[in-house]
């Protein structure tokens, strides 16, 4: 593994080749070793010169590796003069974490959107190494053949793209109508995100009592999956979505955009973070940007800080990151592992949706035991009782069922 660091910090520069070991697990690559250089601008031949290249050689020879990994983004054309340098097979972040997408995928729609990814990401390539592939043709007014096959492979690369985004849309008005049926029954959606092995998925097992595949590593969760909240009253579904990562390549927050809109779309947000990770303050932080830029931060949310169980003690406390975030965005401490906090996060969720419900008290006749029934199934009741004069009840309620109870 290779990083060329130019602002970072020492912490900053171990944290971010961790992450990267991290994702080589993901992909089942075993690391050899690992070099850090600090520049003050990047080679524009090879990102990190030949005489570092020369040297990761010799390194990788004595390693018995195969592969050089860089911590960022490379050019073709940079990729290219890398490898004949070194004879080595070279790849970046962005192609790394591209092959971590391919595996997991499993939906039309995600194996669609990981394709979509990987064709842009190999069309950027392609331009950035036209340079290097132009110089073997001829001179004024000819185009040399390599500059031909470039701009042949552009132009089917372009055709693809164009073609697997029709079978996108497709599915997307597919997940618009399941959307439009989800608002007709009046159902509450929760999205739940953050960055990328926090505790996700194993959250919403425990919260639903759901089976849902969790696993210790990066990027266990692509396709998003809804399950209910199990609490007497309206459907309350609570979605899965794929983990958030710093730097997360373009091609897949463009290719991923209507998996990512499940938040854009939900009524309510749970922000999960890996309270024992060092650098929990970073990536809750990231994810709020990334919220930011989905047009989603200002939806009702709840912190959920999980795996508490790893953390001192004296680190647990209410506020720890409201002053980094919004002030009126509550915080749980929980552990999904040995099931610490879960109730009160269980009365948070309840608690949040509630806010945005409208409260009534209202006597109904004995002949008008169809809006009870229907506010049984649509609405949280608090009490209810049968008297002289008729049903007492008491109940929450979304402005829409309200609409509805008093159209019947």
């Amino acid at each position: 593994m290779v990083q060329a660091s130019k602002k970072q910090t020492p912490e900053e520069q171990e944290a971010s080749l961790e992450e990267l070991a991290d994702l080589c697990a993901a992909c089942d690559i075993a690391v050899a070793g690992k070099s850090l250089q600090n520049r003050i601008s990047l080679d524009a031949a090879t990102a990190v010169g030949r005489g570092k290249i020369e040297e990761l050689a010799e390194m990788a020879e004595l390693l018995e590796a195969n592969l050089l990994i860089f911590n960022g983004e490379l050019s073709g054309s940079q990729m290219a003069n890398i490898s004949e340098i070194c004879g080595l097979k070279v790849i970046d972040r962005t192609i790394l974490i591209l092959d971590i997408f391919a595996r997991r995928a499993k939906s039309s729609e995600g194996v669609l959107q990981v394709e979509i990814a990987q064709l842009q990401d190999r069309l950027t390539r392609l331009s950035g190494s036209g340079l290097a592939l132009s110089r073997l043709g001829g001179g004024i007014g000819t185009r040399g053949p390599g500059e031909t096959q470039l701009e042949t492979d552009r132009r089917h690369i372009k055709q693809k793209i164009d073609y697997l985004k029709k079978r996108l849309k497709k599915l997307d008005r597919q997940r618009m109508r399941l959307r439009d049926k989800r608002s007709e029954r009046e159902a509450v959606t929760i999205a739940v995100c953050g960055y990328t092995n926090a505790g996700k998925s194993s959250l919403i097992n425990a919260l639903c009592d759901t089976d849902l595949e969790a696993y210790d590593q990066l990027f266990a969760t692509l396709d998003p999956r809804a399950r209910r909240f199990p609490i007497a009253g309206p459907d309350i579904l609570i979605t899965d979505t794929v983990g958030f990562i710093r730097d997360l390549p373009h091609e897949l927050v463009e290719a991923f955009k209507s998996t990512l809109d499940e938040v854009r779309y939900a009524d309510f947000i749970i922000q999960v973070t890996d309270f024992s990770d060092s650098e929990s303050e970073e990536q809750c932080l990231m994810v709020d940007k990334l919220l930011k830029e989905l047009g989603a931060s200002d939806k009702p949310r709840i912190h959920v800080l999980n795996k508490i169980d790893l953390c001192e003690p004296e680190r647990i406390g209410r506020g720890y990151f409201r002053h980094r975030l919004d002030e009126d965005i509550e915080e749980y401490f929980i552990s999904v592992k040995e099931g610490r906090g879960l109730d009160e996060l269980q009365t948070g969720i309840c608690e949040m949706v509630s806010k945005k419900w409208l409260k009534k008290n209202i006597v109904f006749t004995y002949t008008e035991q169809d809006k009870v029934e229907f506010l049984r199934k649509n609405a949280w009741i608090s009490s209810i009782s049968y008297e002289e004069d008729g049903i007492h009840v008491h109940f929450e309620a979304p402005p829409a069922v309200h609409g509805k109870l008093w159209s019947m």
